[in-house]
């Protein structure tokens, strides 16, 4: 008994020993190369890798590039292992890695450069600024950026073709080569308002024709002219204004669309501000009439840098005389027959306000009178103060 416990502990002592010696042994990890045919691949087109394998080997096949990672499980055969990368996968362009790893390794990184593809059939082109003032003073630029099928963009120095015409001149053409993804086409405006059409295409690919417009500067006059005024306060009626043509300092007429603005002033200060734009270099304005006596001073303004001769307008009262009628035993006021500036009755609707301690009433004319019924307003057998207002005309009252 004593001899078999001495001997299985001597045993368990020599197998911890061979354990310890087997530890401190170097591990022989399997070699695997791998080879590609070609170091560079256009994009969508297949990849093939060939790992070579010294023996067989479970892991994982990692492929990186700009779009992401590709992981692959894979078990490596001893000999030649065939990975092909799917054209759907390879699309975009830039260094492109793989590998092979498992739990206990992995080998190096193997790299292959992913090239443009075939030329997009259009190219995205950026345009600005569209429009740019005439007599070379602004300039516009088109950028072009060639791409392929796949949107990466095509080697440096792609060169681009840039045709450009006025309506009234010969076709000019340029050359430009991509840097940095990019081949600007720089020109500046031309004497006269035109339309510049540029055409942008290269070796099999084109872009959207674009336009460019050289429009008018400085103006050389902005005047103001009286097309309509009826000088009244009536706001039932409107005063018309226009400027002339506006004109630049080349005599060209300033591009539809042009904005002006026409101030308002009275002794109260700038009391309105309307906006019109340019139709044939001509800006149009009307303008509803005050409803009270005063004097307004209009003119217009481009860009609020250029204004406009000042045109003096008088508004007199719209109404002759403010008449009324009270009967006191029924407390109804009535306002009117109120006559207008030509005589006639006012147009029904016309507003009139009657404002006392009870507050502010409002009635509409109708055959140039307005009634208010007061009879709740008197409280026994006292009168009230009443003021009547009609436009700029105002009477105060008092009625018992």
């Amino acid at each position: 008994m004593r001899f078999i416990i001495i001997y299985s502990l001597t045993f368990c002592l020599l197998l911890l020993s061979c354990k310890s010696e087997e530890r401190k042994q170097p591990i022989d990890y399997p070699t695997i190369d791998i080879f590609l045919e070609s170091k560079r691949v256009v994009a969508g087109h297949e990849l093939l890798f060939r790992f070579r394998s010294q023996a067989y080997i479970e892991g994982q096949v990692v492929f990186e590039g700009v779009w992401g990672q590709l992981v692959q499980d894979k078990i490596l055969q001893k000999g030649d292992n065939d990975i092909i990368i799917s054209p759907a996968i390879n699309t975009k362009t830039g260094l492109a890695s793989i590998y092979f790893t498992s739990d206990t390794f992995r080998t190096e990184r193997v790299y292959v450069e992913i090239l443009p593809g075939p030329s997009a059939s259009a190219i995205p082109i950026y345009t600005g600024p569209k429009s740019i003032w005439i007599d070379g003073i602004q300039r516009s630029m088109i950028a072009a950026i060639p791409i392929d099928t796949f949107g990466n963009a095509l080697a440096e120095q792609t060169k681009v073709r840039f045709n450009s015409r006025t309506i009234n001149s010969k076709t000019l053409r340029a050359f430009e080569k991509s840097k940095h993804m990019i081949a600007p086409y720089t020109f500046y405006s031309d004497k006269k308002a035109n339309d510049y059409l540029v055409g942008v295409s290269g070796d099999g690919f084109q872009a959207m024709e674009q336009t460019v417009s050289s429009v008018p500067f400085l103006p050389r006059t902005l005047l103001l002219d009286l097309v309509q005024h009826i000088p009244y306060a009536d706001d039932r009626q409107f005063t018309s204004l226009r400027t002339r043509p506006i004109r630049d300092r080349a005599g060209n007429v300033l591009p539809d669309g042009t904005l002006i603005e026409f101030y308002i002033h009275s002794d109260k200060g700038t009391i309105s501000k309307y906006k019109s734009f340019t139709i044939d270099g001509v800006a149009s304005v009307s303008i509803k009439n005050p409803s009270y006596e005063t004097v307004w001073e209009i003119k217009a303004s481009l860009a609020a840098s250029y204004f406009s001769n000042t045109i003096k307008l008088f508004y007199g009262k719209a109404i002759k005389d403010l008449r009324y009628s009270f009967d006191s035993s029924s407390k109804i006021l009535t306002v009117g027959p109120l006559i207008s500036y030509l005589g006639q009755l006012v147009s029904n609707e016309t507003q009139v306000y009657c404002n006392g301690s009870f507050g502010t009433l409002q009635e509409g004319t109708e055959k140039g009178k307005a009634i208010f019924e007061l009879k709740d307003y008197f409280r026994d057998g006292e009168g009230i103060n009443i003021k009547i207002m009609v436009g700029d005309h105002e009477k105060e009252l008092r009625l018992k």
